[in-house]
């Protein structure tokens, strides 16, 4: 892998933003939260799916398990067409930890595009472990954005562009609990 695409990966997730669990308060003024308590379990899929289509659809992206060397979740859930080729880079937190479940020390990530990427297999894979903490995020280091779908409760997105995050309130803002 280009050494320089894994240093802007890490650059990003480190000093950009603060892509760590929880995305949301870990990112405040950078983020917006999606609730979707109130909403069926097919809404609320039909929501991640498009939002994922809106912000990932154009260019490559990453798709980050924390905590893993192998990438287990990601292969083991059949995530891509074909089986990808994982990087991995040191877990370095820009955030301070104060819980064991977020002491991590490796993500294993994939470099994608939305035609290899299996939208609705991710989208089940973080449905089907409700409460279970999940740790993939979808991270664009070019455009600034990082997603990170929780569970059926609800979906984190952070984003270095304003625009790109009033762009989402605009068109889903009865899905979205807390803004910028």
């Amino acid at each position: 892998m280009d050494i320089f695409k894994m240093n802007n990966l890490i650059k990003f997730i480190t000093k950009d933003l603060h892509v760590d669990i929880p995305l949301y308060y870990n990112n405040l003024g950078k983020a917006i939260k999606f609730d979707f308590e109130n909403v069926d379990t097919e809404c609320a899929e039909n929501i991640i799916e498009t939002v994922i289509h809106i912000l990932f659809a154009d260019r490559p992206f990453w798709v980050c398990e924390y905590g893993s060397i192998t990438g287990s979740e990601i292969l083991g859930n059949e995530l891509f067409a074909t089986c990808p080729k994982i990087e991995v880079i040191p877990y370095i937190s820009s955030v301070d930890k104060d819980d064991f479940e977020y002491d991590q020390d490796a993500i294993a990530c994939v470099h994608t595009n939305i035609e290899t990427f299996s939208v609705r297999k991710y989208i089940s894979y973080v449905f089907e472990y409700e409460f279970i903490s999940n740790t993939i995020f979808l991270i664009d280091e070019v455009k600034g954005i990082a997603l990170y779908a929780y569970d059926r409760r609800g979906m984190d997105i952070a984003a270095t562009d304003d625009a790109i995050l009033e762009q989402l309130l605009e068109k889903f803002s009865s899905y979205i609990s807390k803004t910028v």
